[in-house]
């Protein structure tokens, strides 16, 4: 993140992600997108199908809260 002028001017700053933090997250939802398919192949597989919001519940379950966030929480 950088920090860059308001446009309204001021002692005010717009706190801004920068390129790098841009990509790094684009390959962070790749992989997420491609370990969220390998999971879905594999219960399809067994006969199984799972809801994504389930996927989410079974990887919060493993994963605990330290699971960091993909998109901005801003």
């Amino acid at each position: 993140m950088e920090r860059r002028p308001h446009p309204a001017g001021g002692r005010r700053k717009l706190v801004v992600l920068t390129d790098k933090a841009l990509k790094h997250l684009a390959v962070a939802g790749r992989i997420l997108h491609e370990l969220e398919s390998q999971l879905t192949n594999q219960l399809h597989e067994a006969g199984r199908q799972v809801p994504r919001a389930e996927l989410a519940a079974i990887i919060r379950t493993f994963a605990g809260d330290s699971v960091p966030p993909l998109r901005p929480a801003w």
